[in-house]
């Protein structure tokens, strides 16, 4: 598979991810100002796209 094409598959199934994590956080808690969520949102997409980089690099080359 070439390389934009995996880059690219991987950013949309990441971005949903997230979306749907996000409905299922803020959908249960009922609002958007549920800050325990907006920290686990933020501690996990940093931890993800950091290490999906990682990956992409190392096993890419």
């Amino acid at each position: 598979m070439k390389k934009g094409k995996l880059l690219l598959r991987g950013s949309i199934k990441m971005f949903c991810g997230f979306i749907l994590l996000g409905l299922l956080l803020f959908g249960t808690a009922g609002t958007y100002y549920y800050w325990n969520a907006w920290i686990f949102l933020l501690t996990l997409a940093i931890l993800m796209i950091s290490m999906g980089g990682f990956l992409y690099l190392e096993f890419t080359l």
